[in-house]
């Protein structure tokens, strides 16, 4: 059985009220848009550990990297997957740019969105990166 990550930052994420998001409009607007290493976005998770996201500036464009500790996926055998989408101005349309999506990800049919499988890290964590080109960005990735 694989774990659906965004699912269980929503389920774990104390008093969200809609998915847990990562923008690089909001990046942008902070007056990042030079920085080498921009602030990471945590989303708090049962045991009082932490989902980060951190945001880079790469040339024109951004890299996310979803890092997921690994005593949220203890109990979880198999393999770990991201369920993710991006979009621009509303959350009901996805959208999925080919320059987005991770190798081996595969489209939802139900939800529309995507699932990407994270890789394990040495330490035992989950992460997965995305590269989000200039001329797609600014974004919002849930």
């Amino acid at each position: 059985r694989d774990a659906c990550v965004g699912q269980l930052l929503r389920r774990t994420t104390r008093g969200a009220r809609a998915p847990a998001s990562v923008s690089t409009r909001a990046v942008a607007l902070q007056g990042w848009k030079t920085a080498a290493a921009l602030p990471k976005f945590r989303f708090p998770a049962k045991g009082g550990v932490a989902i980060e996201a951190e945001v880079q500036r790469t040339g024109p464009g951004y890299s996310v990297a979803v890092t997921v500790p690994a005593e949220v996926l203890s109990h979880i055998d198999g393999p770990v997957m991201l369920h993710w989408g991006v979009y621009r101005s509303t959350i009901k349309q996805w959208l999925h740019p080919d320059a987005v999506v991770p190798p081996n990800s595969t489209l939802d049919e139900v939800t529309s969105a995507m699932r990407s499988p994270m890789k394990e890290q040495s330490d035992g964590r989950w992460r997965l990166e995305f590269n989000i080109p200039g001329d797609v960005a600014p974004v919002t990735l849930a």
